[in-house]
């Protein structure tokens, strides 16, 4: 087990690389474009990739996870998954294009008709792309997979600002995304010798396992997209805008490790099944101390962030984005537990997770943002934030069978360490100042704490030992 932790860790790493570089690249396009356009281009375009993401969710069947969980696919495994791909989304293509029209007139924006069209012809050329891929995962070679994630997003984003001088308006942000896909699938044959055929051989076996994932992407995309759905019907494209840019800075730092780590975790959950409730507690620990003080300093320091970044026209989401802000970190903490379920071959415990908060979210999102606009849908998603942190912390307990000591143990010091630091930097004045003070008063009382506590095993050790300044064990060795 100690060499899948290793592999898990070094799987992390390149992924959380991954994301560096990718968010860098986004958070400069994000500055420019947020300049050269207005919020309702944003808007128009969110609405769009709803359109898009909801048909596309309705047949989401997960066919890429159910190849990394079974460790005795075959080639005719690989080749009905990437023809399952392709008739999936020749059917998605057609009912977009059907539905444009109905959908630029139910948002009373005809403009999204155009949009959806040209979004429906690149989301079926997209899937052409080679299945092969998906072997830089499930054999855990991070390194081509980070190359494969990275290079497609800087052709994206080099056309988005391109287009974004030329074109003034939204289809700068369209023409970014027809090139991003067109960098994927030429990506996906360079990094793979794989060459897929048409085949539904294994069509039995592929949608045994991919009917779950089906019901959690789609119970996903009703959180995801639910908001951007009833803000454009209740109010407008202008404030969906404003919305989509709140919610992608405040998952901006706590998405930067949560989504490399369950990239790297799930191949390494599938390949040591039994020790995979290991791995994860593991994994929690690391993730919260990192993800906890980052978003906890965003809340802190959002209003002279947003004025940095995007300039005065957007002030008005700084509430937003601090709401937004501590939900993100509430669904952050306990890294999809369902996870690790799915990777033992239980998908169904990911989809019985996902249901209590999307009934919760759907009501409040109506009832709040009919009575309070923007601030009210905000509202809404933190309270479905706090369904799925107790659901997960249930799940972590029970399902997962661990015991409350076990599951105390990553998360006790990292806590107190955020609670002293929003005390302290609570007393500097709202400006930037409070980055370094915050970071200072974190480490030290995190590192206090860890002192105290007699510098036990845990994810200060292994923070530190990455960083060279501990040489001690970093985890209790393999049972």
């Amino acid at each position: 087990m100690s060499d899948m932790r290793a592999a898990a860790a070094k799987g992390t790493a390149w992924m959380f690389g991954a994301r560096q570089a990718i968010r860098l690249l986004g958070l400069v396009s994000t500055l420019v474009m947020a300049r050269l356009l207005m919020p309702e281009d944003f808007g128009l375009i969110a609405q769009s990739m709803m359109a898009v993401g909801l048909i596309e969710a309705l047949s989401a069947f997960g066919f890429e996870l159910a190849l990394i969980q079974n460790h005795e696919a075959r080639r005719s495994h690989y080749d009905t998954v990437w023809t399952l791909n392709i008739i999936k989304a020749a059917v998605v293509a057609l009912l977009l294009a059907g539905g444009a029209a109905p959908i630029a007139r139910f948002f009373e924006e005809p403009r999204l008709e155009a949009i959806i069209y040209v979004l429906a012809g690149s989301f079926f050329a997209g899937s052409f792309s080679n299945v092969g891929v998906i072997d830089l995962r499930k054999h855990l070679r991070f390194r081509a997979d980070f190359m494969y994630l990275v290079v497609p997003k800087i052709a994206s984003i080099s056309a988005n600002i391109a287009f974004a001088f030329y074109f003034r308006n939204y289809w700068a942000l369209v023409a970014g995304m027809l090139t991003g896909s067109a960098a994927t699938f030429t990506m996906s044959y360079v990094m793979s010798p794989y060459r897929p055929r048409f085949s539904l051989a294994e069509w039995r076996d592929v949608f045994g396992f991919s009917k779950w994932v089906l019901v959690s992407q789609y119970l996903a995309f009703l959180s995801r997209e639910a908001p951007i759905f009833i803000i454009g019907k209740l109010v407008a494209s202008h404030q969906v805008g404003l919305y989509r840019m709140a919610t992608e800075l405040s998952n901006f730092l706590s998405t930067e490790i949560y989504i490399p780590a369950l990239r790297a975790l799930y191949p390494a959950y599938a390949k040591n099944k039994e020790g995979a409730a290991g791995l994860y507690l593991d994994a929690v620990g690391i993730v919260i101390l990192l993800i906890g003080p980052a978003c906890m300093g965003m809340v802190l320091v959002a209003e002279p962030m947003v004025a940095l970044l995007l300039g005065e026209k957007w002030m008005e989401i700084v509430p937003l984005v601090q709401i937004l802000t501590i939900g993100a970190l509430l669904r952050a903490v306990w890294l999809s537990p369902g996870a690790v379920a799915m990777a033992r071959g239980r998908p169904r415990d990911s989809a019985y997770l996902a249901v209590p908060p999307i009934v919760v979210l759907v009501p409040a999102l109506i009832w709040f943002t009919l009575d309070y606009g923007l601030m009210g849908a905000a509202w809404a998603k933190m309270l479905a934030a706090v369904v799925q942190f107790v659901m997960s912390l249930v799940y972590v307990y029970w399902g997962l069978k661990t015991t409350v000591r076990e599951i105390i143990r990553p998360l006790w010091r990292p806590t107190m360490a955020v609670i002293i630091m929003v005390i302290v930097t609570s007393f500097v004045p709202v400006s930037l100042w409070r980055i370094p003070v915050g970071v200072v008063s974190y480490v030290s009382a995190l590192l206090g704490l860890w002192h105290l506590s007699g510098r036990p095993l845990g994810p200060e050790a292994v923070v530190l030992r990455k960083l060279g300044l501990y040489k001690g064990p970093a985890q209790a060795p393999a049972d």
